[in-house]
């Protein structure tokens, strides 16, 4: 069961490298913002943005310490667009956007998890298409230390 932050992440990290993208060495909140130096061809990066806590469970119900969490989790992501094509390059982006967004609807419910598709949106800069999912995540999380 996934009752941690960084397992959430971890598990919308599978989900990317499961449609064939990698992880970037830059965070999330870096990654594409600041100028295209941190995007890469086929890169990703997730951060945990925020997180509700409901209350912890009743006492005998489930295990002890794990509190209902509503969450919301980011996915940057980008695609080198071709120079010499970049509108057919563009499109595989969006493509490749759907792909993802088809892949975290599919794998969406695991190990304790719900993740909820919220949204995309798209840019290009620099000669690289970049792309944002916000999902929506229910799960427990364990506060225990």
């Amino acid at each position: 069961m996934i009752d941690t932050f960084e397992g959430v992440c971890q598990h919308v990290r599978d989900i990317m490298v499961d449609r064939d993208f990698r992880e970037s060495r830059t965070t999330y909140e870096r990654f594409g913002l600041a100028d295209s130096d941190s995007l890469a061809h086929n890169a990703f990066a997730v951060g945990y943005l925020s997180a509700i806590i409901q209350g912890e469970r009743h006492p005998g119900r489930g295990r002890p310490g794990l509190t209902p969490t509503t969450g919301t989790v980011g996915i940057r992501f980008s695609w080198e667009l071709s120079a010499k094509g970049e509108v057919r390059t563009y499109d595989v982006g969006l493509s490749k956007a759907r792909s993802l967004a088809s892949g975290i609807v599919a794998g969406g419910r695991a190990d304790g998890v719900h993740l909820m598709l919220t949204s995309l949106s798209f840019s290009s800069i620099d000669g690289w298409f970049a792309g944002e999912i916000i999902l929506s995540v229910r799960h427990n999380t364990d506060l225990t230390m």
